[in-house]
């Protein structure tokens, strides 16, 4: 049997949002492949749309299409939320803490305040998981009479997390199509962790040997190799409920997590990041300060020590829709 075929005989809905597979390059001027998830949908492309895949038709199911979740103020997340949300019947209530203020995060912003159904604001994560869970989610509950579906920041619960566990089966039809060779290691940001746990279990069910290398961009407390196990963990008993047989144990040997990108702070550019993202605009890249030019900056330390990488582009490439009025967000930039 196809190993995609191993998800898709599952009990579990899918939403069909992106045009995958999402294609591969070799970038001879950075001397690595690069898996385009940035062009994975003409709406709003990035590594969250193949969370959402699996998050939307729960949300429709059994909580009257409305989602509640957090994030940075410049969130990719709620942003693809409230983008692909809308197309399939879902509205999205945010609640946004501050980060550091750059060309991406204001665009994101204006976006955001134009597309969510309802934004608030909190002072820090730790307030916002609380306030959105108890407060926010009963007035959702109370304007709407559905409970909303909460899902943490970056929609990485195990639900979402198989998102990117059909992103490693992908990946290993690719390299067995020829498109690629296997690389040695891959590289990803690492920031609700969701991205990393799924390539980690889906890479156990292939032939591939790659290394799974997460660049830390969120403060350890909650982005950490114990989280990041975790969660694979309880992604592979989700599949395990859902009707998957014969699943091999997570492998903690394949992770690999840097600290040495994160810089002063959650979403505070970096000279080693901001170089790379100066060499990756050179060859048509779009990546930002945040997440995917400090992960480029740690693979390009690899190519510099002979290795065969494949770095993942996970921002948005697409244009965005116009934004709106910043309203609440004011205060927040």
């Amino acid at each position: 049997m196809d190993l995609r075929e191993r998800l898709t005989g599952l009990d579990l809905e899918r939403d069909e949002l992106g045009d995958w597979p999402t294609r591969v390059e070799w970038c001879e001027p950075l001397g690595l492949w690069v898996k385009r998830e940035d062009e994975a949908s003409p709406v709003y492309g990035g590594n969250k749309v193949r969370k959402l895949q699996y998050l939307l038709p729960r949300a429709r199911a059994d909580h009257g299409g409305q989602l509640l979740s957090v994030g940075a103020v410049g969130s990719n997340h709620l942003l693809a939320c409230c983008l692909h949300g809308r197309r399939f019947g879902v509205d999205t209530h945010a609640l946004v803490i501050p980060q550091p203020v750059t060309p991406h995060v204001l665009r994101n912003a204006g976006v955001l305040a134009a597309h969510a159904a309802s934004i608030e604001t909190a002072d820090n994560v730790v307030i916002a998981a609380l306030w959105s869970r108890f407060v926010l989610a009963r007035r959702v509950r109370e304007q709407t009479g559905y409970e909303p579906m909460w899902v943490y920041a970056g929609g990485s619960n195990p639900l979402g997390t198989l998102g990117w566990v059909e992103g490693a089966l992908e990946l290993a039809e690719q390299v067995r199509a020829g498109e690629l060779p296997e690389p040695e290691q891959i590289f990803v940001p690492m920031g609700s962790c969701g991205t990393v746990a799924g390539l980690l279990l889906g890479l156990s069910l292939t032939a591939l040997k790659t290394q799974v290398r997460a660049v830390r961009v969120v403060d350890r407390l909650v982005c950490n190799r114990s989280a990041a196990l975790s969660l694979a963990r309880r992604t592979r008993l989700l599949l395990q409920a859902s009707g998957a047989r014969e699943l091999p144990e997570v492998q903690p040997e394949r992770l690999v997590v840097h600290h040495e990108q994160f810089g002063p702070g959650y979403g505070a550019p970096t000279p080693q990041g901001l170089e790379a993202q100066e060499q990756a605009a050179s060859v048509g890249l779009k990546l930002e300060p945040t997440y995917t030019s400090k992960a480029l900056a740690a693979a390009l330390s690899a190519v510099a020590e002979g290795r065969t990488v494949l770095f993942v582009d996970t921002v948005n490439s697409r244009e965005l829709p116009p934004g709106g009025d910043l309203g609440a967000l004011q205060d927040l930039l």
